[in-house]
């Protein structure tokens, strides 16, 4: 007979959720905004040449087709010689990927890089990477432990890299860091009005005296948080998602995460680090949505929690913690919206434990974990001594 208390009790609560313009309004705002920042260059950008100006459309169109010609071939010097024939063509038919791939290497590198030809290597380019990667670790004050890890994860990685077309997959995963910026958004406006309703309406003892128990309607509340926080978080990603694959195609799901991001030293495939964002997003919902809430029941209103998250969010835009400063820069990379970039995600940093290293994105969804039920625990304490108190 609990669950189905539990159950009425959580479909209670979101009939209240739902009833809210506030919530339909913000989500409708952020899914839009979430459209738009895949659709914004094609709205935006063009290129003229030799008189004729082509679109955003025309230019993507133009670089999936070239990037056929080099599907599935070895990113090596025999293709560093072909691109950089092309790129010296009138033409200049080089996909935009590899041009990328190129400037990272040789501008990061190279000991004669020269920026009318970039792809005109004298050295080995993995030669170059492994170089660049040594002088980062170094300049990144890591373990000698976290190094020699590092070191044996690209030792690992299949090489020459091959090259797959896979821009669909690339943009989402560079977009990342906004849907983590909606998401928080999203949670700061909406979540804390569940434990704050009563409190803002004085009608908390009616409410909260439930001939079900106090506990049943604060496992209902929580519950209903969190798990609209996940939704809106995977409505979210399907906005990115599905204009992404509509617009630049499906393709390359398999393609080494190197070829986009040549110093990462994960061994995953684009599809694979789209799965890994995902469920780092999930995680940060589960986590911010128990940690408003918190917020919300302690101080009894959903103007401090808001201002709390949009604070932090502010704070991360404008500032970074330097590497020297170890621990701090480590908890730093924790923070949720740190979390969805790259270089912190997936960077070098790793930390020690049970004799093994495990990169930031490995250990997140566990201290987030930790973290989600210590604000549940603490925000019952507060919410069964509130009841106390109005009695």
């Amino acid at each position: 007979m609990e669950m189905s208390h539990f159950w009425g009790l959580t479909g209670y609560e979101y009939k209240k959720l739902l009833k809210k313009k506030m919530v339909w309004i913000t989500l409708a705002i952020l899914c839009a905004g979430a459209v738009y920042a895949v659709l914004y260059p094609f709205f935006s950008m063009s290129v003229s040449s030799g008189g004729t100006t082509y679109t955003y459309a025309e230019i993507q169109e133009n670089d999936r087709n070239t990037a056929k010609d080099f599907n599935g071939k070895k990113i090596d010097g025999s293709m560093m010689k072909e691109l950089d024939r092309r790129d010296q063509s009138a033409d200049r038919d080089v996909p935009d990927d590899m041009r990328g791939f190129a400037i990272s290497i040789g501008s990061n590198g190279a000991i004669n890089y020269q920026e009318d030809r970039i792809f005109d290597f004298k050295e080995d380019i993995y030669g170059i990477r492994n170089q660049v990667l040594e002088n980062r670790w170094g300049a990144g004050h890591l373990s000698e432990g976290e190094i020699k890890e590092l070191r044996k994860k690209n030792e690992n990685l299949k090489t020459p890299f091959t090259y797959h077309y896979a821009a669909g997959y690339k943009n989402i995963i560079n977009l990342a860091d906004i849907i983590a910026i909606m998401q928080t958004l999203f949670i700061a406006i909406c979540i804390p009005l569940i434990f704050s309703e009563e409190h803002n309406r004085k009608t908390a003892q009616i409410s909260l005296c439930t001939k079900y128990g106090k506990d049943v309607l604060f496992g209902a509340k929580i519950f209903t948080g969190v798990s609209f926080s996940v939704i809106t978080t995977i409505a979210l990603f399907l906005c990115i998602l599905i204009p992404a694959a509509a617009c630049y195609g499906t393709e390359g799901i398999h393609t080494q995460v190197q070829v986009f991001y040549p110093f990462l030293s994960w061994d995953l495939n684009m599809g694979e680090m789209l799965l890994v964002l995902l469920g780092l997003w999930i995680a940060a919902a589960v986590l911010q949505s128990a940690f408003v809430m918190f917020l919300a029941e302690k101080c009894r209103n959903n103007t401090v929690p808001m201002a709390v998250m949009v604070g932090i969010l502010i704070f991360t835009s404008f500032f970074n913690i330097p590497a020297q400063h170890k621990i701090l820069a480590q908890i730093w990379a924790y923070v949720p919206v740190n979390m969805m970039r790259l270089p912190d995600a997936f960077g070098d940093m790793m930390i020690s434990a049970f004799g093994k290293y495990y990169g930031v994105w490995q250990s997140a969804p566990l201290f987030y974990l930790i973290l989600s039920a210590t604000a549940v625990f603490a925000g019952g304490r507060i919410y069964r001594g509130f009841q106390v108190k109005e009695k």
